[in-house]
């Protein structure tokens, strides 16, 4: 399940509340890393996440002050968030298989 930041209360919400592991991607729609990785992640999430892994889609241009308290310095940045917590991070983009990997690992 894919979700688009509409607000910064929504990314408590999901990051924080939904008792599920959040994949969140800072990300911009001018960055062409950012729009090779996004579909891929939305793909690994639709077919390893078994509802237990969600992707939280964040625009740093949009949400500057949410970026900035991150420190998201370069994108795209990807943060899991685990129970509340980062637990694995990465800038750049990673090929389908690294992405597959990461959501299995979380979604068992």
């Amino acid at each position: 399940m894919s979700y688009t930041l509409g607000s910064p209360a929504h990314f408590d919400i999901l990051v924080f509340r939904s008792g599920r592991v959040a994949i969140v991607d800072f990300y911009a729609d001018w960055c062409g890393p950012c729009k090779s990785l996004t579909p891929i992640l939305e793909k690994a999430i639709n077919s390893f996440g078994n509802g237990k892994v969600i992707l939280v889609k964040v625009n740093i241009n949009e949400f500057e002050e949410l970026a900035r308290n991150y420190n998201v310095s370069s994108i795209p940045d990807i943060r899991v968030f685990k129970d509340g917590e980062i637990v694995e991070s990465f800038k750049g983009f990673r090929p389908e298989n690294e992405i597959n990997s990461l959501v299995q690992r979380f979604a068992n």
